[in-house]
């Protein structure tokens, strides 16, 4: 068994991420998303490797660092970042690639920057928009204010 790990520790001095597999977490700046984590997966390696003809062809979800495996190697690309210190942003939100492989960014941006719902009800909105766009993977979201 194996898994991708992502986590965060949040003070008001600093923000830390571990972070092993194709979770992401982005940072809310004003009504735009950030993305902090790189995806550990073959076609991000491919990609900032320059084989893109490689990257197109290849299984879009392998991942090539996660938590157990019973490999030590699978561990080789852990990030442990801290990603602020001393002015906490705003929010944050953390997803699956059930959720950020079939959402559209301009989609979360516009859906975390609304006022009028809370942010149950801006996940529900979200996961519905994944499974229009017949996400079958884990849909997974956290939002942090």
């Amino acid at each position: 068994m194996a898994t991708t790990f992502t986590a965060m520790i949040i003070s008001a001095e600093k923000g830390i991420f571990a972070h092993a597999g194709n979770t992401r977490i982005c940072q809310l700046n004003g009504s735009y998303l950030k993305q902090l984590t790189d995806d550990h997966t073959m076609y991000q390696y491919l990609l900032d490797t320059g084989n893109f003809e490689g990257a197109e062809n290849c299984n879009r979800n392998m991942i090539n660092s996660c938590l157990g495996g019973g490999r030590d190697d699978y561990l080789r690309n852990l990030d442990v970042k801290a990603f602020y210190e001393e002015k906490i942003p705003s929010g944050f939100i953390m997803t699956s690639d059930g959720i950020h492989e079939y959402v559209d960014l301009d989609f979360l941006e516009d859906t975390l920057s609304r006022s009028d719902i809370s942010e149950l009800d801006k996940t529900d909105l979200i996961i519905k928009e994944a499974l229009k766009n017949n996400s079958e993977d884990d849909k997974s979201i956290v939002i942090i204010k």
